[in-house]
């Protein structure tokens, strides 16, 4: 049964569950399947169900573009409730018609200086169109799932990523959301305003965390996020070193299980780097799912599933 709670967004009453079954995926791309009639026959390669409950962990798609809506009602025939992290990533031009990116969204939408909190509006409107009425946006949200002997608290936001000043230039040259994207009408998006969003998602989700380890219990903390927490074997090989990886990966360690402060936080679900792992770094249980471009062949499985 889901509700909305007092001490968080929302919570599912699960008194005869031991454990949660989540299915991940993210970085499907909608966006550059050519034609609609193309990305409705993929659809359904995208995700085979295996559990009750989905998450969609960042750059599924274009939200104004209608082949997304069309896929978040598919999804919602076949799962009980599907939750959505936005992502950040832009494609090329080559895409432009059906590029996401939340800020592009944005921009298309609201002819004033926009802001986060704008963006999850509209993001909010879009996911509560879908007629099952069972589709969440986690964008700095709070679920609290109460099972047969325990509390999980599910934490969902984009993250952004944290670039020190040494990065600047590799991540902006690099990155095509630096080329493509508007942070207001007459501004290109900066890494000054990324990382604005990164301090601001990074605050609420350390308050979250430090606020569910004060009741001092056994709960444990999942986190679902687009961006990645740890620089440890979650980004293909072939970028070892490089300085452009500051715009997909933050080193968030230091919440992870095993850390200084004997954090809760059990799991923690990513995307956005095309490079799919499972890890135990430091007590926490680091994982993604991503499909990633057409071409990439990282061992993404339309039925990954994780329990907690």
């Amino acid at each position: 049964m889901l509700k909305k709670g007092t001490d968080s967004d929302y919570i599912f009453e699960l008194p005869e569950e031991e454990t949660v079954s989540l299915q991940i995926t993210s970085d499907v791309h909608l966006e550059l399947l050519k034609t609609d009639e193309i990305a409705k026959k993929e659809i359904s390669k995208l995700v085979t169900p295996s559990a009750k409950y989905l998450a969609l962990l960042g750059d599924i798609g274009d939200p104004e573009d209608p082949i997304y809506a069309y896929f978040l009602n598919y999804l919602s025939e076949l799962f009980e409730y599907v939750f959505v992290v936005p992502g950040s990533n832009c494609p090329g031009s080559e895409y432009k018609s059906r590029a996401f990116c939340l800020l592009i969204l944005i921009q298309r939408l609201v002819k004033y200086p926009i802001t986060y909190q704008s963006g999850k509006k509209l993001l909010e409107k879009i996911c509560q169109s879908i007629e099952k009425s069972n589709v969440i946006l986690l964008m700095e949200q709070t679920i609290k799932f109460q099972l047969k002997n325990k509390i999980v608290w599910v934490l969902g936001t984009t993250l952004w990523s944290n670039i020190p000043k040494k990065a600047e230039t590799s991540v902006s040259s690099t990155l095509k959301d630096y080329k493509y994207i508007y942070q207001s009408e007459d501004e290109i998006f900066t890494v000054n305003f990324a990382q604005n969003l990164y301090e601001e998602s990074n605050k609420w989700l350390r308050n979250e965390i430090k606020r569910i380890e004060e009741l001092e219990n056994d709960d444990q903390i999942v986190v679902l996020t687009h961006h990645v927490p740890s620089f440890y074997q979650t980004s293909h090989p072939q970028f070892e070193g490089m300085l452009s990886k500051h715009g997909f990966v933050t080193d968030m360690e230091d919440l992870f299980l095993e850390s200084k402060n004997n954090n809760k936080v059990k799991l923690w679900a990513c995307g956005h780097t095309h490079f799919n792992f499972d890890h135990i770094i430091r007590g926490t249980r680091v994982i993604s799912n991503q499909r990633g471009y057409l071409h990439d062949k990282i061992g993404y499985r339309p039925d990954f599933t994780i329990d907690f």
